[in-house]
């Protein structure tokens, strides 16, 4: 967060956490009441542990930005999760246990408007960072209804398919997504 102590942090902060606005044919057709949405990651298991870092120093990052399919275009702010340490699965996997609630409001309602969720490696000792896969969470899939968590202890997500590379192939992917 911005120091206090210094009039330039704030600023160099807000520039630097800018919320990208909705596609501009988005703009023309928003209409209704902004909804809020919660998120609670638990856990991203079998992640891919890059061969070029260090395991010993290795930390992960889980990140979410809102994305629409119909127009190409990433929107809104992208969710930081805390660089997490990790359990090792097998050689090769590794297994991050997050426990974190994103929020957000939304007044979309379209189900070609996902999360894109990607996991980042950080070696901050040799001061290497790269994506280990992502996947998508279909947010506003008008087939599932979402409980209100007021009423629940908790809402359950269903297991995300992880992909290789990075996030910003969905620029290059057509509906269906999966």
């Amino acid at each position: 967060m911005a120091d206090d102590s210094d009039d330039d942090s704030w600023g160099s902060f807000f520039e630097n956490n800018r919320s990208v606005p909705l596609h501009k044919t988005r703009r023309e057709k928003e209409e209704g009441d902004s909804v809020p949405y919660r998120i609670h990651l638990k856990s991203v298991e079998g992640i891919p542990i890059p061969s070029f870092v260090s395991q010993e120093s290795v930390e992960f990052q889980v990140r979410v930005t809102l994305y629409d399919a119909a127009n190409k275009h990433f929107f809104g702010s992208t969710w930081l999760g805390a660089y997490l340490p990790w359990r090792k699965m097998d050689e090769n996997h590794a297994k991050i246990s997050c426990n974190e609630a994103l929020y957000f409001h939304s007044s979309l309602n379209d189900v070609t408007c996902v999360g894109a969720v990607e996991v980042i490696a950080l070696d901050e000792a040799k001061g290497i960072s790269c994506s280990c896969g992502w996947g998508i969470l279909r947010i506003f899939d008008s087939t599932i209804t979402l409980k209100d968590s007021s009423n629940t202890n908790d809402i359950t997500i269903n297991r995300l398919n992880f992909m290789r590379g990075t996030v910003q192939a969905l620029l290059y992917m057509s509906e269906p997504l999966e």
